[in-house]
């Protein structure tokens, strides 16, 4: 055959024929609604229930902000607490109550053998100051 002839296309292969893969054709139903076997329509299955994974998430959120708000609320009860405390003791005038300072017993006693300076000594070792002036 000659080059520009009917039958010879010009040295081209023909492109492969590609398969299509189609679902099978639904089956024709009869009048009614009946299916092929005349007896009505089968009842659909029930689609499986799928779990909520939002529940366990739920809850565990819930759980967090109420630990969170019971946190929060304790805080400020606490704080509320100290509040009123400064409070009271910035009302009170600085002095009104008489000092006391805590140390280790110290006995004195009738006819023991102690001078002034013993004494003045055990009271500097207690936080006692001297004083030149007694104020009145």
């Amino acid at each position: 055959m000659a080059r520009g002839s009917s039958g010879d296309r010009g040295g081209r292969k023909k492109a492969p024929v590609r398969k299509t893969t189609r679902k099978p054709a639904a089956r024709k139903r009869t009048a009614a609604g009946k299916g092929p076997t005349g007896k009505g329509r089968r009842p659909r299955r029930a689609a499986p229930r799928k779990r909520k994974p939002n529940r366990l998430r739920r809850a565990l959120v819930a759980l967090v902000l109420g630990a969170l708000l019971g946190l929060g609320a304790a805080f400020g009860l606490l704080y509320l607490d100290a509040l009123s405390k400064v409070d009271s003791m910035r009302d009170r005038p600085l002095w009104a109550e008489s000092g006391s300072i805590a140390s280790a017993p110290v006995e004195l006693w009738a006819g023991m053998a102690v001078g002034p300076v013993d004494v003045a000594q055990i009271l500097q070792a207690a936080g006692y100051s001297r004083v030149t002036k007694i104020a009145a």
